[in-house]
């Protein structure tokens, strides 16, 4: 039996591993990157970029606690960066993508949005169907 599954969050991530033990042929399509919002968007940038908000908040209140010194200046894009380099470090050390190969799923990462072409045709942004 082949299955195709669409999108590698958790729950595609599941379905996928399950039918590989039940021995399916696996293909499994994620348009970005292995994970899901939870790794790759979700609270692990999102705490990241609420540490630096409250550590800029805090500033505010250093004379309170005898400290001097300049307001620190938020500069966006290297805030950005830090959330996205610790998304990249979560996903890395979960090794989810290399796990999920490891069982014999196909996974072909960054294909884009996916849509059914018929009931049995999928079909990814650069035209790939399966």
């Amino acid at each position: 039996m082949k299955l195709i599954v669409l999108g590698g969050g958790p729950a595609g991530m599941t379905a996928a591993l399950q039918a590989r033990e039940l021995h399916a042929e696996v293909t499994l399509l994620e348009s970005k990157r292995a994970g899901g919002t939870s790794v790759n968007d979700g609270p692990a940038p999102v705490r990241t970029l609420a540490r630096a908000a409250r550590l800029a908040r805090d500033a505010g209140s250093w004379e309170t606690f005898g400290l001097q010194g300049a307001r620190p200046h938020i500069d966006l894009a290297a805030v950005l960066a830090n959330a996205r380099r610790v998304a990249q470090y979560a996903h890395e050390k979960k090794h989810m993508a290399e796990y999920i190969r490891s069982t014999g799923v196909e996974l072909i990462e960054g294909v884009g949005p996916a849509h059914f072409l018929d009931q049995h045709t999928v079909q990814v942004a650069g035209g790939r169907t399966w």
